[in-house]
Formats: C-alpha cells, structure tokens, sequence
C-alpha cells in the first residue's frame, strides 16, 4: 500500500520547500505536479499556439511525454526525451503556466498523467493545489501549507 501525503496552500506559502523536507524526513518520492502544466505551457510556446486556443493546448496536453526523474537536489523532467528542466522554469513558461491549467480538459490530462507517475512509485509525496481532492483521494495525510509560516520552515 503507498503512503501520500498532500501537501496544499496558496502560490508563495512554502508547498515546495515542505514537502521536500517531508518527503525526506518519511523516505518519499516527491511530486511536484505543477511541473506537468509547465511542460503543456512550454510545449505551447515551442508550437506558437494562442494562449486562447483551447482545442490545440489540449491537444498537445494529450500529445506529450512526460517523465519526471526524482533526484535529492532537482527534478529532471523530460518531454518526448528531451531535458526541459531548466526551460519550464521561464519568465515565459510562468506567464502561461496559469492559464494552461485554468482549461478544464487540461486539467482531466493532466490529472491522468499524474495518476500514471505516481503508480510507479510505491512511496511519494506530491504538491499541488487539489491534488489530494483529484489526484489522491485516498491520501494517507494533507498537510496545508497555509499553517506554515515562513519563519517556521526552518524548523521542519
């Protein structure tokens, strides 16, 4: 049986810097599911597509190969096979990433994808707003960032 934690909170509260130091202190896999809409929202700028072109960015959102590699420091995620680690972090992947997953049918594939990463692990911990509603529903623990002060990060 897996063990998951969800951790929550609004953008900024700390979800990252948490659920790595859990996912450490408990011996799990993290997943960080925002990386998946930042691999659509980057995928949509390498094509041009409008932002407001719903159709095509879920499309690609049902297109592309996602593979996330857990390492101590960083996750390595790859598109179709290619390193995009770095490039879904942009100031231009950030101005989209948004309104790439506010698309409902967006959102159900990505949903599925997640599901499918976190079925080969046997242990792992993932952040992203809703996910313990959508991804985890039978989450072990929900931990909300929201309780997390800055200040108290450090401590964990």
């Amino acid at each position: 049986m897996s063990f998951i934690v969800g951790i929550d909170g609004p953008a900024g509260s700390g979800k990252g810097t948490i659920t790595k130091k859990v996912a450490k202190i408990l011996n799990l896999t993290n997943i960080d599911t925002g990386i998946t809409y930042r691999c659509v929202a980057l995928e949509v700028l390498n094509r041009n597509i409008n932002i407001n072109n719903r159709e095509e960015i879920t499309k690609i959102a049902g297109e592309l190969k996602i593979e996330i590699e857990d390492k101590e420091d960083i996750d390595r995620v790859f598109i179709n096979g290619t390193d995009v680690t770095e490039k879904i972090r942009s100031k231009e992947v950030t101005e989209i990433v948004s309104g790439v997953s506010s698309i409902p049918e967006v959102r159900y594939k990505m949903v599925e994808l997640q599901r499918k990463l976190a079925e080969r692990k046997r242990c792992y911990s993932r952040r992203s707003r809703y996910m313990y509603i959508c991804i985890s529903k039978s989450a072990s623990e929900n931990i909300s960032g929201c309780i997390f002060r800055r200040k108290s990060q450090k401590e964990i």
